[in-house]
């Protein structure tokens, strides 16, 4: 084999390689887990920096708008800081820009419940139980949703 034949196989293979390696990428780039992306925000939020946490998540959410994951983190930080009009707004943008994302919901309905709106909790109880595949978990909801509704009748 001539040393040309030997370069162009070694440049195919290294070729094939670098493609495959750049799909990946791509592939990874498109997919919908912010876990990685979220890390060194939910690290600062658990360890009770959650201010420093509401700068990182805000970052976030100005690159990847159509996230629900990143508002709900965004969410969460300014629960946590006390802004309760802040984190609602952020809860209600995730359930815009991601109609199937039900923890927005119920952290949404968690944040109303706790302001007594009553039927606002309710109706973001009942757009998460419906989104819900735990069983488990939706029982618990549904029993908020009466606990709101025996609030809301007895007004």
């Amino acid at each position: 084999m001539s040393k040309y034949c030997q370069f162009k196989r070694i440049f195919l293979f290294h070729f094939v390689i670098c493609v495959i390696f750049y799909s990946y990428i791509a592939q990874a780039k498109n997919t919908n887990d912010f876990t990685k992306v979220l890390a060194p925000g939910y690290n600062l939020l658990t360890t009770g920096y959650a201010q420093e946490a509401v700068v990182i998540f805000l970052k976030k959410t100005k690159k990847y708008p159509n996230s629900a994951e990143c508002h709900i983190a965004l969410g969460k930080a300014y629960k946590a800081i006390g802004k309760i009009s802040e984190a609602k707004n952020e809860f209600k943008t995730a359930t815009l820009v991601q109609p199937d994302c039900g923890e927005s919901y119920l952290e949404l309905g968690e944040l109303q419940e706790s302001d007594q709106e009553w039927d606002s909790a309710i109706q973001s109880f009942k757009a998460y139980v419906n989104i819900c595949p735990d069983e488990a978990k939706r029982e618990g909801v549904v029993d908020r949703i009466k606990f709101c509704q025996e609030k809301l009748s007895a007004l």
